[in-house]
Formats: C-alpha cells, sequence, structure tokens
C-alpha cells in the first residue's frame, strides 16, 4: 500500500536577506539545530541526529545563482523531499 501525501507549506520571513544562503550553509545549519529540534519533536523514540545527517542531501535548483530554491532529500528513496523557495 502507496504512503499518502500531504503537503504542508510554511511561510516565515527572515530580517537579512538569504539570497546568498548555499546548500553546503543549509546543511550546516540544520546540522547545528538538529539535535535541539529531535530533541523537541520526537521525545519517545528520537532517531539520531547522525543518521538523518548521513542521508541529508541539499540541491540547488535554482535559475541563478542566488538562493531560489533548493530541494532536501532525507530518505533514501526520491519521493520524500522538501523543496524550499525564497
Amino acid at each position: 500500500m502507496k504512503e499518502a501525501t500531504v503537503r504542508v507549506y510554511v511561510r516565515t520571513s527572515c530580517r537579512n536577506s538569504v539570497a546568498s544562503a548555499t546548500p553546503d550553509a543549509m546543511q550546516v545549519g540544520i546540522a547545528e539545530r538538529l539535535d535541539d529540534l529531535l530533541s523537541q519533536l520526537c521525545q519517545n523514540d528520537e532517531p539520531a541526529a547522525e543518521a538523518i545527517l548521513g542521508r541529508l542531501r541539499i540541491e540547488n535548483e535554482s535559475e541563478s545563482n542566488s538562493f531560489e530554491v533548493f530541494r532536501l532529500h532525507y530518505r533514501q528513496d526520491a519521493e520524500h523531499s522538501i523543496q524550499v523557495e525564497r
């Protein structure tokens, strides 16, 4: 049986421009905060941050050199990803 797909849209604003953000900088930012996030959201069955970071790959799908669209892959299969748009 195939998993149901649920789209979630989150909008946030930043005081400073994120146009110069890179996939590497985003990976570092996620790694710095992942332990705290997991402890808040996954209190009973907390996955290891190292395992998640080992699978995490961030692709730049922007049409220019600035940050427009990144795709975050956090699982082995290509079906599960997060699209981040500026």
